[in-house]
């Protein structure tokens, strides 16, 4: 298991009408995972660590110290709030595609730098037995990103 650390990282107002890093609007590209997201609903663009983009939906918004009515169409540098939220994180071995609600996402590909590997997380659901992995709420995570952003518990 493991907790978000405090961190800066980059947030835009997600506009399905503008030109990100992709030709197309709409749309960004996360090359550190090899994936395409299109913008659908409510949120934001965010610019991570290691200048990779990728959506953050509205829903997850709460885990960024910033007013989100704040936030427009310029980028915004915020930290990380300190938070209590729990994942599950898994090791990811060698090169390896894995399926998420975002799409297929593509661990420890050739031509990015990894650190000690990438890694899948999934968001951790307190039940009255303990903790429970939510597999409906999963993504990959650089390893060089998930040493700068994750703790392990």
């Amino acid at each position: 298991m493991c907790r978000k650390k405090e961190y800066e990282v980059a947030l835009s107002k997600a506009d399905k009408d503008r030109v990100y890093n992709m030709p197309e609007a709409g749309k960004v590209y996360n090359y550190l995972e090899d994936i395409v997201e299109e913008i659908k609903g409510d949120g934001f663009v965010c610019r991570g660590t290691m200048g990779e983009l990728y959506l953050v939906p509205l829903s997850k918004a709460d885990v960024y110290d910033v007013d989100v009515a704040s936030v427009g169409s310029d980028w915004v540098t915020v930290c990380t709030r300190p938070q209590a939220r729990v994942y599950f994180c898994r090791k990811i071995e060698g090169t390896s595609d894995i399926h998420t609600p975002a799409g297929v996402m593509h661990a420890n590909r050739d031509g990015v730098a990894h650190g000690e590997g990438d890694r899948v997380l999934c968001s951790a659901i307190e039940t009255a037995e303990g903790y429970v992995p939510d597999e409906a709420d999963c993504w990959v995570v650089n390893g060089l990103v998930f040493e700068r952003t994750y703790t392990i518990l």
